[in-house]
Order: structure tokens, then sequence, then C-alpha cells
């Protein structure tokens, strides 16, 4: 028959081996847990950048159309300011223009200007 300290050295080893068994596929179940963990993770972060993604062309399409608004307001302005232009350029000319030829060409130029200042503004139908 064996002895006592076979047997205990039987019992200890088989019940090391079953604590290492035990051990050994706690961890494979994690791991197998957290593999799915990040795969879940993975598609939580692609559906947030999916709606993020949304609310952003969201932003910038209320963006867009809130300059449309803007610009629609300041294109009557625009027509002033080239007007407003050209009548400075009509008297650089005749501030730079010397005497003769040129003075004249000068002064005929604004005040064919002024004439066309006078004239009624079209304007384009709102609807336009």
């Amino acid at each position: 028959m064996a002895d006592a300290a076979t047997i205990i050295g039987l019992l200890l080893s088989g019940g090391a081996a079953t604590w290492l068994g035990n051990m050994a596929l706690e961890w494979l179940r994690q791991r197998g847990q957290s593999g799915d963990r990040a795969a879940q993770n993975a598609l939580d972060l692609e559906k947030h950048r999916d709606n993020l993604t949304f609310q952003l062309l969201e932003a910038a399409r209320t963006e867009i159309s809130a300059l449309r608004v803007e610009l629609t307001r300041l294109r009557p302005m625009e027509g002033h300011l080239i007007h407003f232009e050209e009548a400075l350029l009509h008297i650089e000319a005749l501030l730079t223009a010397a005497e003769g030829e040129a003075r004249a060409i000068a002064e005929a130029n604004a005040r064919a200007f002024l004439t066309r200042m006078r004239l009624p503004i079209i304007t384009e139908p709102k609807g336009q």
C-alpha cells in the first residue's frame, strides 16, 4: 500500500493541476470576452462617428443657408460699391489728367458716368 506522503503528494499535485486548469480556462474566457468587448467598442465608436458626421453635415447645411440669406441681402450693396469704385477712378483720372485732350476725355467720361448714375437702377425681381 502507498504511504501517506505519496498520497498527500498525489492529492496536492492533482489539486494544483486542477487549479492551473481552471485558471487557464478563466484566462481564455476573459480573453475571448475582451475580443468581444473590443468589437463592441468598435461598433459603438462607428455608430458615434456616424452620428457625429451627420450632426456636422447638418450644422454645415444650416450655416450655408444662413450665408446664402446674408449674401442675398448684401448683393445690392455690391452694385453700389462697384459704382463707387468707378466714381473714384473718374475722380483720379480728372485729378491726374493734364490740360488739353486728356483732360477733355476724362471730363467726358465723368459726365457720362454721372448721367448713367442719374438713371433709375433696374433691380431684379425678388424671386430670381
